[in-house]
């Protein structure tokens, strides 16, 4: 079975590179192309939209691409909902096998292709056994900046408000960190040029008082060692919720979007970018220090999603 997956790929973002070894994992029989563009689908049994936060952007396919894709084995796994949906997904939505939505508050309800809902897909990676359960230090601090949140100046005044306020709290909370004895690790989660996450860890470590170099890169060979070695988790992004709930690390979720405060687990602690302080922070913290997390597993949850891509292989 040869599948062509579209996402966005190979573009140094941690999060969709681990929606790769997903569907691998989740389906090891096929024969996987995964691409950020799609040139062709003639070559392929079944074609998937895969992973993230997809249906807002326009795919730029072009009329040739969409005619034929109308024609062939589709389907959307793994996508959110929380935003608008782009027109050309509207109508490929519509003409698709399944969609298994990430999002348990979805905005499809014009749309009368199958769907189900599965946690995101990079549950799917749970380890098969919780070995590493209390491997930590209990002073390792992990923050996961994400620089969607920094405002370019074309933004408006508001966003950079938010911003401004957010450093300067942030900067005193890890000042606090450190004066009592934790050690920190900026890790950013996207390393693209463009949008990356290290630019962002250094204008907060640019306000604080104990300045030093905390920065460093999550990637697809560190993250289990990076996650295991951590004591406390402190996440912008998404997938650093995801992963702390699979390594089972108690973890702080700075939500500035809404799929970041929707997520399927919800065993952390919640706040809104918008309106912590840094004695909200703290006080969060030490909340957390006290958190323990249970051995679990996810895979169980991908059964129907298995089950349905089967039978769509079978017809």
């Amino acid at each position: 079975m040869k599948v062509l997956v579209y996402g966005y790929y190979h573009k140094q973002n941690l999060g969709d590179d681990l929606f790769q070894e997903a569907f691998k994992k989740l389906f090891p029989t096929f024969d996987f192309t995964f691409v950020n563009k799609i040139t062709t689908v003639s070559d392929y049994d079944l074609i998937i939209f895969g992973g993230g936060s997809l249906l807002e952007g326009d795919p730029q396919l072009g009329d040739k691409i969409i005619t034929e894709l109308q024609s062939k084995k589709l389907c959307y796994i793994g996508v959110g909902t929380e935003t608008k949906i782009h027109p050309t997904h509207i109508s490929l939505l519509n003409s698709s096998k399944l969609i298994a939505t990430r999002s348990k508050i979805s905005n499809l309800t014009e749309i009368t292709a199958s769907k189900i809902f599965i946690p995101d897909l990079v549950y799917s990676l749970c380890p098969d056994n919780n070995a590493f359960l209390n491997s930590k230090n209990d002073k390792n601090v992990m923050f996961l900046p994400n620089i969607t949140v920094v405002p370019t100046n074309k933004d408006p005044i508001w966003k950079w408000s938010a911003w401004n306020y957010f450093k300067s709290e942030f900067a005193q909370f890890l000042d606090y960190l450190v004066s009592k004895n934790y050690k920190l690790d900026i890790s950013s989660m996207c390393t693209n040029p463009t949008p990356s996450d290290y630019s962002t860890g250094m204008e907060i470590t640019n306000h604080m008082v104990n300045r030093n170099n905390y920065s460093s890169e999550l990637t697809f060979n560190n993250y289990a060692t990076k996650f295991q070695e951590a004591s406390i988790i402190i996440t912008q992004r998404y997938h650093g919720s995801i992963l702390s709930q699979i390594f089972r690390k108690p973890h702080l979720t700075l939500f500035h979007h809404d799929k970041l405060s929707s997520d399927y687990e919800k065993e952390g602690i919640y706040l809104s970018y918008y309106q912590m302080n840094k004695n909200l922070l703290i006080d969060s913290f030490h909340q957390l220090e006290e958190k323990k997390l249970s051995t679990k597993s996810f895979l169980s949850n991908f059964k129907e999603l298995q089950n349905k891509v089967g039978e769509i292989c079978d017809m």
